[in-house]
């Protein structure tokens, strides 16, 4: 246990939080915690070896039962598996954005273009002016967190009403419009 005093501040810091995602602990906030516990831990396994009633099956069980519960199963098996079908469409629209200039995007997609100096989320609570972005790329069939099919599909409408936006790809209900 005293590999665990150095981690007392993160863990106090962790329980009196007032924010809900710094208690939750598969967040990445009690992180500094986690050598402290591989420290500990691989110092008990000489102990679990020389008792000879612990085995190495029982370290693999915990270790696993560990995972299974700090892990968001949901994560592997449902919401990034819905995007699945639109996937490829997506990699080849991405593929056609430039390094340079700024792109208007859902939150699955952003992180594919993070790189480019101005990044904005189609959110529907946030109303965008599509004529200052030089491409909007948008997956209407998943339109993602904070915004739904109906929001994008009217960006799609609203971009091809605009004169200087072309309609660059289009492929599985994913858009991609550059300026020109």
């Amino acid at each position: 246990m005293t590999y665990l005093i150095p981690a007392i501040p993160t863990i106090v810091m962790s329980i009196l939080s007032v924010d809900p995602q710094q208690r939750y602990l598969a967040n990445h906030y009690p992180l500094p915690v986690f050598p402290f516990l591989m420290l500990m831990s691989i110092s008990s396994i000489g102990t679990f070896t020389e008792q000879k009633r612990w085995g190495y099956r029982f370290i693999v069980f915990w270790a696993a039962l560990a995972f299974v519960t700090m892990s968001r199963i949901n994560l592997f098996t449902g919401e990034y598996l819905q995007s699945l079908d639109t996937r490829q469409a997506s990699n080849e629209a991405i593929a056609l954005v430039e390094t340079k200039g700024s792109i208007l995007t859902t939150h699955e997609i952003s992180p594919h273009v993070s790189h480019r100096p101005q990044v904005k989320l189609a959110f529907s609570n946030t109303p965008h002016d599509l004529k200052t972005f030089d491409y909007i790329l948008l997956n209407t069939r998943h339109a993602g967190y904070q915004s739904d099919r109906d929001y994008a599909l009217s960006l799609v409408e609203q971009a091809k009403k605009i004169p200087s936006l072309k309609l660059k790809y289009y492929k599985d209900d994913v858009y991609l419009f550059t300026k020109y």
